[in-house]
């Protein structure tokens, strides 16, 4: 029946597509619980179990195109060469949107009116007059200028009029308090040099060119001192969140290179992120090794998720050891493992043995149960998940790939991680994988192609305050100018005490 049901208006019509579609969707449901049940028997489950996994897995399906799936990404699929069809789909171009909404910008009304020789009719030459409240309204968006001012602070001395004490009395003057004592240059000054370099990835050498076209002369080490005194100020509140984000059930690790200049080719500082539910806190240190990482971690006690790199699985181990011969409390954390890379690693050996695709279909399903739990589901969700885990383990063991193929070795690193790529089973708050902390290194990444690194410890120090705090302003939904500047200032009323984000958002929800 060809019938559009969005423009369709005929009543009868209507009731005959519904009535039809009814009779379809029944059949469906009588074809559906006759697979389910012949399923339930090859496997040994129960029918109604299976039926309600087969109806979760096509309402995720219906309508999807992939878009929303975590797993696609065009980073990490192959598709193979291009073909005369993809390149004549990129010939078209593509069709404009509409006006973004600026909810946050700053508004202005401007109103233009009529000369008052021109408030004459054109036509008959009468006067014209205002239409009260109707107006011809557009808008546009345009920027006003930065403008740097010296401000001369003159504070008015006053002598007492008694001949006797002759007393001089002067006026405050401002009580905004400055990063460097007596310093010539204001927070607000400060705050936006370092908001440019650790949000907007500007070098402090381009600063000083900016500043310079727009009338101000100061130097990069004089905009580095300031950086370095807002550092100093928030270090407590830096030191007290790794705290925070530590205190979560539930931790992601991850680290990359930083390059510190001037170093030998031995050095190999490292930036170490751990990310919860609180934030991320970045740590900046001369290397990666297992003794780093315990010092990091403290007394965490949690589920750590991390790639398969070999440091996490010795301290783990290391802890365990200490906590079984009694020489510690604190109880060793659990080790979860990432299904990210161990898919990353079945993608480059479908470009060479496209089976290996398979076995990427089985980890996309496996991420379409983990988005639909509830609590409320709890049985059902695990029964869901167990069919899909020994799909994957029997398609490992039906496998005979050569050994030193990418799929020989693709397969060993998921068995090999089996134990860690399964913990979320019992326990569905673990994250499947740790492409959140992944995300979080970007911002550092970024200020590094742009930085070249640092010049100095300080200099990774720095870093390390910044973009742990701004980064986790970002994640919270926080105003990292409006924290940064409260943290400030009420360091330099309390020097040493500390006021992470944490704090912030309660103050605010409070």
């Amino acid at each position: 029946m060809g019938i559009d049901i969005t423009t369709e208006t005929d009543i009868e019509r209507l009731r005959m597509f519904s009535q039809l579609q009814d009779r379809e969707n029944a059949q469906l449901r009588r074809r559906l619980a006759a697979t389910a049940q012949k399923l339930a028997e090859r496997d040994g489950l129960d029918p109604q179990a299976v039926l309600e996994m087969l109806l979760g897995d096509i309402a995720l399906d219906v309508n999807e195109d992939g878009s929303s799936n975590p797993l696609i990404s065009k980073s990490e699929r192959w598709s193979g060469p291009p073909t005369d069809k993809d390149a004549a789909a990129g010939d078209v171009p593509q069709t404009g949107h509409g006006a973004t909404e600026q909810p946050d910008a700053e508004t202005q009304e401007v109103l233009f009116e009529l000369d008052e020789a021109d408030q004459v009719c054109p036509q008959c030459g009468a006067d014209l007059k205002v239409i009260e409240g109707l107006t011809e309204d557009s808008t546009e968006v345009d920027i006003v200028e930065v403008r740097y001012i010296v401000r001369t602070v003159k504070k008015q001395k006053y002598r007492c009029t008694c001949s006797d004490c002759q007393h001089i009395e002067t006026a405050l003057g401002p009580e905004t308090p400055k990063p460097i004592k007596r310093g010539r240059y204001t927070l607000d000054f400060a705050l936006q040099t370092v908001l440019d370099k650790y949000e907007s990835h500007l070098p402090l050498e381009r600063q000083t060119q900016r500043m310079k076209a727009l009338g101000l002369k100061v130097s990069s080490q004089t905009l580095w001192d300031y950086t370095w005194a807002c550092t100093q100020w928030l270090w407590p509140s830096f030191e007290a969140h790794r705290l925070d984000v530590l205190a979560k059930r539930i931790v992601g690790a991850d680290e990359t290179r930083w390059r510190l200049m001037g170093t030998g080719e031995d050095a190999k500082p490292q930036i170490i992120a751990l990310t919860s539910d609180a934030g991320v806190w970045y740590g900046f240190e001369d290397n990666k090794e297992a003794q780093t990482v315990d010092r990091l971690l403290g007394d965490f006690d949690g589920v750590l998720i991390a790639d398969g790199l070999s440091i996490y699985p010795s301290v783990r181990n290391r802890r365990l050891l200490a906590y079984e011969h009694l020489e510690t409390e604190v109880k060793p954390f659990a080790l979860a493992q990432c299904w990210v890379h161990a898919r990353r690693n079945f993608i480059k050996a479908s470009r060479g043995d496209p089976h290996a695709q398979e076995m990427v279909a089985l980890i996309a399903k496996l991420y379409r149960i983990k988005r639909v739990y509830t609590p409320e589901m709890h049985e059902i969700w695990i029964t869901w998940v167990d069919v899909i885990l020994k799909g994957i383990q029997t398609w490992m063991k039906n496998q005979r790939p050569r050994p030193s193929s990418k799929l020989a070795q693709a397969i060993k690193y998921m068995a090999d991680r089996w134990k860690g790529l399964t913990l979320f089973r019992d326990e569905p708050a673990i994250w499947l994988d740790n492409n959140g902390t992944e995300r979080a290194l970007r911002q550092p990444i970024q200020g590094r192609k742009n930085h070249y690194g640092s010049r100095s410890e300080r200099g990774m120090q720095a870093s390390a305050v910044m973009y742990t705090l701004c980064e986790t302003c970002k994640r919270l939904g926080i105003d990292t100018r409006t924290y940064l500047k409260d943290a400030i200032v009420r360091a330099i009323a309390n020097p040493g005490n500390a006021y992470t984000p944490a704090m912030f958002l309660a103050e605010q929800e409070g």
